[in-house]
């Protein structure tokens, strides 16, 4: 089998687990499985960094590893993004959504693919949904933000997952 072969089939395969995991989250008997965050991350592609140590125990963690590469936004966004609010949280260090996005929409900062916009909204999400930083953090932070991102403190809720399957 060729490596692209082999792309195309871990893709296929990557989709199905996303599909499986989200459909999870909508049924009664299996919604608590995975927490609100997790599936949010899964569902838009993000590197699920926060759910790592739960998920690194057992089956899971030999499940998990093939797709790593699959994600829109890899480990390594997620982590500089999460590293950097981690920073200015325990410094007590103000900081907004477009002190954060500015240097992401310069050419030597841009992330691979995509729309650093909309990869920061994802990543900012997942993290709020991870229930990191307080609530006084997030509330500052969005004090100066762009209208796509206003949802990103909202409560979670099943309607989101929907949304997938419309279209």
């Amino acid at each position: 089998m060729s490596d692209e072969t082999l792309q195309i089939l871990l893709a296929a395969l990557a989709d199905i687990r996303r599909l499986q995991i989200v459909e999870m989250k909508l049924s009664p008997h299996t919604e608590s499985v995975h927490s609100d965050a997790y599936v949010y991350a899964i569902q838009h592609s993000i590197y699920p960094i926060n759910d790592e140590a739960s998920l690194d125990r057992g089956e899971h963690s030999l499940l998990r590893k093939p797709f790593q590469q699959s994600y829109s936004v890899p480990f390594e966004q997620v982590h500089e993004v999460a590293k950097l609010l981690d920073e200015k949280w325990r410094t007590r260090e103000k900081i907004t959504f477009y002190d954060v996005e500015t240097p992401y929409r310069t050419s030597e900062k841009n992330w691979r693919g995509g729309n650093p916009r909309s990869d920061l909204i994802h990543i900012c999400r997942y993290l709020f949904l991870s229930d990191l930083f307080d609530q006084e953090f997030w509330t500052q932070f969005m004090s100066d933000h762009p209208v796509e991102a206003s949802h990103v403190t909202d409560p979670w809720t099943r309607g989101e997952l929907l949304a997938l399957f419309e279209a």
